[in-house]
């Protein structure tokens, strides 16, 4: 909010949109032996970009990295987590945003899916019956509240008496489900 980044203190979008910028490394470091999001800083930021998801004034929201994947996907990946979406859902999603171009010709692929393989693991660790509610351990254990979760749940979830079938045709296949 305010923050300058390359000049900009303004949304491409206008000035009628709300830019937030919070300004972090690379969540998986540049080795395997640094792992961001298990020191305070690398907490505090996830923490920070977590908290952007529990205010309405935010949105719309679009948000993304230098390169679309990384930051991008882990902070995919732990929303969609606390939104209840199934883990191989969220993995399958993460490894979709290695699609850019940007993400495709900078760094081995291998490498960053082996962080997040044990990122994922991290995850795990933490009290829950559900991966749900492993994230939502996660996500107090750095600091996000309680009531930041529900506002997020809140926002982006549908009540479930709205919710229309789904079915996707994708080439000969359908899938379908609630």
């Amino acid at each position: 909010r305010g923050v300058e980044a390359n000049g900009r203190t303004v949304s491409p979008y206008g000035e009628d949109v709300n830019y937030i910028l919070i300004e972090g490394t690379h969540y998986f470091g540049n080795s395997s032996s640094e792992k961001h999001y298990l020191n305070k800083t690398g907490q505090e930021r996830l923490k920070e970009e977590v908290q952007v998801f529990a205010d309405k004034d935010n949105y719309p929201l679009n948000f993304h990295c230098s390169a679309g994947r990384d930051r991008t996907g882990v902070l995919a990946y732990i929303i969609e987590g606390l939104l209840g979406i199934p883990e191989d859902v969220i993995m399958m999603d993460y490894e979709l945003s290695w699609l850019s171009g940007s993400a495709a010709s900078q760094v081995d692929s291998a490498t960053y899916f082996g962080w997040m393989d044990e990122f994922h693991a991290y995850i795990n660790t933490f009290e829950g019956e559900t991966f749900k509610d492993r994230m939502e351990s996660y996500c107090l254990y750095i600091g996000v509240t309680e009531e930041e979760i529900a506002n997020i749940r809140e926002i982006l979830l549908e009540p479930t008496d709205k919710l229309q079938p789904l079915s996707l045709k994708v080439g000969s296949m359908r899938l379908t489900g609630n």
